[in-house]
């Protein structure tokens, strides 16, 4: 005999299992690194790159200096599709020899490892461990919990670079390199004060203390809630609640579909936006060289900056 409520309820179960298991396979869509995956500085496997193939995370090696006698690398993110594979994000602390590895723990665990196997860095989560990480197509690695939500990821701990898509909130810094090849921390900054300023300092080390401001958009509010974003048509501009105040990018940054974007603290304390014809693009544009072109610096005039600051009384080093 049928019992047509027990036949109904059980069919319901097992249709909100199926939704439910549908709705969880689509939010780790996104997850390309599985639990005790690993990559080793120096190995030949690759790094993991995101979906596009536009960006990838893993060691890229640094250029020999007179002083190394072995090679190091750094653990980064770059553009992968261009010739020169520029880094927009890394763990400039630490080059490490051939041989460290970077780990996705089966504790879900993102660790970086020296040779012998010590724990260099790990970043700090938030709600415990990950199920997973993705090289995201936007140039942004993340780590994913089972919830589907991202416990790290390299857009809210910038080093010199942000990315359409990515902004800094108030609190957050953008530090320029030593040089065009020593990826360790410089003597400029870039922040997004808690204050609702965006200033750009000289800075002392080790004490990471500020000089006076060379360039600010002196944007201060009583209850501010600012951020400086940087959109998906590669514009970087100012913005507070929901109002955007302040245009740091005024030029034609060119179509996202031609060209790749990035903005960046440059070794010399000049913000930069930058464009780089995409592969098609390029190929297909009569003389147009595949370069990184600068569209607008900020300062304009890095000279009348310094000389500003010096005239105000502050310290220039």
């Amino acid at each position: 005999m049928a019992f047509p409520s027990l036949q109904f309820n059980s069919l319901l179960i097992v249709s909100v299992f199926l939704l439910f298991s549908a709705l969880f396979a689509a939010g780790q869509s996104e997850c390309t690194v599985k639990l005790s995956s690993s990559l080793s500085a120096g190995d030949t496997s690759g790094p993991w790159s995101s979906p596009s193939g536009e960006f990838a995370f893993g060691f890229s090696r640094l250029e020999r200096s007179a002083s190394d006698n072995e090679d190091l690398f750094l653990l980064a993110i770059w553009f992968n599709k261009i010739p020169e594979k520029t880094i927009v994000w890394s763990k400039n602390e630490y080059s490490v020899p051939q041989g460290s590895k970077v780990q996705l723990t089966n504790e879900g665990q993102l660790i970086l490892y020296n040779p012998q196997g010590k724990e260099i860095w790990r970043p700090q989560t938030n709600n415990g461990g990950s199920s997973c990480a993705a090289m995201l197509n936007s140039g942004n690695f993340v780590l994913i919990n089972g919830d589907s939500n991202y416990t790290w990821e390299s857009f809210k701990e910038p080093t010199d670079t942000i990315l359409p898509g990515q902004s800094l909130t108030m609190g957050a810094n953008l530090y320029s390199r030593q040089s065009e090849r020593n990826y360790t921390k410089g003597k400029f900054r870039l922040s997004m004060q808690g204050d609702g300023n965006l200033v750009l300092y000289s800075i002392v080390w080790p004490s990471e203390h500020p000089n006076v401001a060379y360039w600010a958009t002196s944007t201060v509010r009583s209850n501010p809630d600012s951020q400086l974003v940087f959109d998906e048509a590669g514009y970087v501009y100012l913005k507070q609640g929901k109002e955007n105040i302040r245009n740091i990018t005024k030029k034609d940054m060119g179509s996202p579909q031609e060209f790749y974007h990035m903005a960046r603290i440059d070794y010399d304390g000049v913000f930069r936006s930058y464009n780089h014809p995409r592969k098609n693009y390029a190929a297909d544009a009569k003389g147009c060289t595949s370069a990184w072109s600068i569209v607008q610096n900020t300062p304009e005039d890095m000279c009348s900056a310094i000389l500003g600051d010096l005239g105000s009384g502050g310290l220039w080093i």
